[in-house]
């Protein structure tokens, strides 16, 4: 019993240090804004931590005819504007990218009218600059919000996020909320206390974990709050996880014996 409470105060210890969102402003909700803003394109005037990439036009909105905001009270409507085919804007971080560190990216989106856009996301060294393209997200095609999550290993130290959207159709549209970039702690990923890792890592729901010893032992599965939410006493050295059912982030295991823990790690489920 006082391993697996250990095991829930290492996760919320791990995911205070760790899970801490990057991108300042993320969610948009620090503003001035009174009430819907239309048209915006003094992008920085407005809207802490964002900057103006490049050309279209922003609505700062807190609801459309496809609902409110995915986190929080706000989130941002891109659109080109009949002349520019571009809508970019960058966000700022709290510290620099370390270069060769794992992150997490993951962002909602959802569309409320036609729409043909991916959306780019870039790295920057410059707010008013893409950057580097790290990954291209398809365009939504639900009014409804979607999550995107992805991994990637910072190849520059970048102080940005920028996003970009090439718009081919008049009043094409784009919503876009809770922008989450949290560092993946070095040596806790597969971290191996007596050779248990998890594995593929990160992952779309089944993972398997590989045990060196499994005589009386539990693997537990946590979400980030702490909670267990999966358990199992195996008898054999690999055990299959079907995490499926579960929302896509970051979820920790724990492998315990009556000594206390002897394997653990932190994995994402995609």
């Amino acid at each position: 019993m006082k391993a697996k409470l250990l095991l829930i105060i290492l996760a919320a210890v791990f995911s205070k240090t760790f899970a801490q969102n990057l991108i300042v402003n993320g969610s948009l909700e620090n503003n001035t804004a009174t009430g819907n803003t239309l048209d915006l394109h003094d992008w920085s005037a407005l809207v802490s931590n964002a900057w103006e990439v490049d050309g279209g036009a922003m609505d700062l909105l807190t609801s459309n005819s496809c609902g409110g905001a995915s986190n929080g009270n706000w989130f941002v409507e891109t659109s080109h504007n009949f002349t520019d085919y571009y809508t970019a804007f960058s966000l700022g971080l709290s510290v620099p990218l370390t270069i060769g560190n794992q992150y997490t990216l993951s962002f909602d989106k959802k569309v409320c009218s036609v729409n043909s856009a991916a959306i780019d996301i870039g790295l920057s060294n410059d707010s008013t600059l893409m950057g580097t393209i790290i990954n291209t997200f398809s365009a939504p095609t639900l009014g409804t919000w979607v999550s995107e999550t992805f991994v990637f290993t910072a190849s520059t130290a970048a102080r940005f996020l920028t996003v970009n959207l090439q718009t081919s159709l008049n009043n094409s549209q784009v919503d876009l909320d809770n922008f989450v970039l949290t560092q993946i702690a070095t040596g806790i990923n597969e971290l191996s206390l007596e050779n248990s890792t998890i594995y593929p890592n990160p992952g779309t729901g089944l993972f398997s974990v590989s045990l060196n010893n499994v005589q009386k032992v539990e693997v537990s599965i946590y979400n980030t709050i702490g909670e267990r939410i999966y358990s199992i006493q195996p008898n054999s050295n690999k055990v299959e996880i079907d995490l499926r059912n579960e929302a896509k982030g970051i979820y920790f295991y724990g492998v315990t014996n009556e000594k206390g823990i002897v394997g653990q790690g932190k994995f994402i489920v995609q």
